[in-house]
């Protein structure tokens, strides 16, 4: 089956789109529902994350970043476009992982 980005991942890389999404949600951007949605995550748009059972290892990303909080130094996007993106173009380069995902916060 294709697996989605975060299936076959790292712990860390699992931690880092956990923590984008629960930024999302401390930002005030909506409920988790309102965030996780197809124009948002490629994985969702295509198909990817129905396709993957969620592993023991997604569930302690999820709970790590709940207990210990965010990874990315606040990341609300991140991306493998590497500077061909909404993103790249509007909002303050973080870091890209050793996955090759760029990640982002808004301007202050």
């Amino acid at each position: 089956s294709t697996l989605s980005p975060s299936s076959a991942a790292s712990d860390v890389y699992k931690r880092q789109v956990v923590s984008v999404i629960f930024n999302r949600i401390n930002a005030q951007w909506g409920s988790i529902e309102d965030i996780l949605i197809p124009t948002q995550f490629a994985c969702l748009a295509d198909g990817r994350a129905y396709q993957v059972e969620i592993t023991e290892e997604t569930i302690k990303a999820c709970e790590y970043v709940y207990a210990h909080g965010d990874t990315t130094n606040g990341a609300l996007f991140f991306d493998s476009t590497h500077g061909n993106s909404w993103a790249s173009h509007n909002c303050v380069y973080i870091f890209t992982d050793k996955v090759g995902h760029d990640f982002y916060k808004l301007n202050s």
